[in-house]
């Protein structure tokens, strides 16, 4: 009996002992991370519309902005296009106009998608499908692709009476204001019913209109699908289609003069701003000043700003026009500490209209109660040669390049032998 006892208390032991053993777990350290990251890089991408009808010929525009890692546009950034459906990639649901993209100047891009046509689309219960766009750079097989997604519906008409007697047209034109544009579908035509109903679909996303004619002000620039749905007086519907590219709005001008021209500190400065100009067709809804001391901005077409210590301020005013361009102009304003007359020290100051092209024409703006013996002009432009200098109160001047930026510097030498001097900045489309 005892000895039955001991094998038996052996056996229980051995036992515990193998179930502590299968029950050990060793910590599995995490393989590091390897191979390159597009995760420093960002992707925005849209589609308008996101919701088309199959068949086979409705598009949307997919439209991409790339940026590095610092916010600044990705340029010539090699892209790859998909269909796909739940992640995966398919090549029966729709065409895309291009496979393979490379983004432009300011990091954007863009391909057209066009719907697939009945009954050969995808199936209507589940009809979402993705947009993969994927960076083609460094190891492929580790770029992550991003994705926009949109919705394939049932043609306008399906299941209504017969719509093959409808054949819609449209066409549009620029209004005065550039980024209205006007649309008409009385080209439209119907070999059956009389057509009773015009729906309009713009692709921006900001509502659409109804009846034969009809405008509509784009705010952004980009490319658009313009839709036209028209219905006959028995149900019947039949839908087209046109890409549409709105251009960048044509900015105001901002221009400002202010006095006394040369301030001491406490001194209230008028500033004015009625000389700033909109585009043809618009008009300026605001007008922001910031007087380079840290003060808070201010609004309005006249302002009044006192300055608390010496010193020379930029003061920047932006305008703002009723389709949202802007313009800005900077000027320096010389605050001289009372009693500091015989520094020998102009507040001097210049002005030009925003460039529109490469000649800019300058406007000098001497201090009041000084006359102004010598203008000294330089344009920033060495490769104008000696046409880089010009000693008239209101040069003209041409720039090399377009594209670029030039600082430009005027000098002032009055009767009494005192000088002054101010640079800007200017932009050449």
């Amino acid at each position: 009996m005892a000895r039955a006892t001991a094998i038996l208390r052996t056996a229980t032991a051995i036992s515990a002992l193998l179930v502590l053993a299968a029950c050990t777990v060793h910590k599995q350290e995490t393989p590091s991370l390897t191979g390159p990251s597009g995760f420093g890089k960002s992707l925005d991408l849209s589609v308008t519309p996101d919701v088309l009808s199959q068949d086979g010929q409705s598009q949307s525009v997919v439209s991409i902005d790339a940026r590095d890692a610092n916010g600044q546009p990705l340029r010539n950034l090699p892209l790859r296009t998909d269909v796909a459906v739940n992640g995966a990639v398919t090549t029966t649901l729709g065409q895309l106009s291009a496979r393979s993209l490379v983004t432009d100047g300011s990091g954007h891009a863009s391909v057209v998608y066009t719907a697939p046509a009945l009954p050969a689309g995808f199936p209507i219960a589940a009809g979402v499908i993705q947009i993969l766009v994927t960076p083609q750079e460094g190891d492929f097989g580790n770029s992550t692709p991003r994705s926009v997604s949109l919705k394939l519906v049932v043609p306008p008409g399906v299941g209504a009476p017969p719509s093959s007697s409808l054949v819609p047209k449209f066409t549009f034109s620029q209004s005065a204001e550039e980024q209205v544009i006007l649309f008409d579908a009385s080209t439209s035509t119907t070999t059956g019913s009389p057509i009773v109903n015009y729906s309009w679909d713009f692709g921006d996303r900001r509502g659409g209109a109804t009846g034969i004619t009809a405008s509509h002000r784009f705010t952004d620039a980009g490319v658009f699908v313009v839709t036209l749905t028209i219905t006959d007086a028995t149900g019947g519907f039949a839908t087209t289609q046109q890409t549409l590219t709105v251009g960048q709005a044509e900015k105001p001008q901002a221009i400002f003069t202010f006095s006394p021209q040369g301030p001491s500190p406490g001194t209230d400065i008028s500033f004015n701003a009625v000389q700033s100009t909109a585009a043809v067709g618009r008009r300026i809804v605001a007008y922001q000043w910031d007087f380079g001391d840290g003060s808070p901005a201010q609004q309005g077409v006249q302002v009044s700003h006192r300055y608390a210590a010496a010193g020379n301020y930029i003061t920047t005013l932006v305008v703002t026009d009723d389709v949202g361009a802007t313009g800005v102009t900077t000027s320096t304003i010389n605050v001289a500490a009372a009693g500091s007359g015989g520094t020998g020290q102009l507040t001097v100051d210049f002005t030009f209209p925003t460039p529109t092209s490469t000649s800019v024409a300058f406007t000098a703006v001497p201090p009041s109660g000084h006359t102004i013996t010598t203008y000294a002009w330089t344009f920033g432009d060495p490769t104008s040669g000696l046409l880089n200098q010009s000693s008239s109160p209101n040069p003209v001047h041409t720039f090399s390049n377009s594209g670029q930026m030039y600082t430009v510097t005027l000098s002032m030498t009055d009767s009494t032998g005192q000088t002054g001097s101010v640079q800007k900045t200017v932009i050449i489309p």
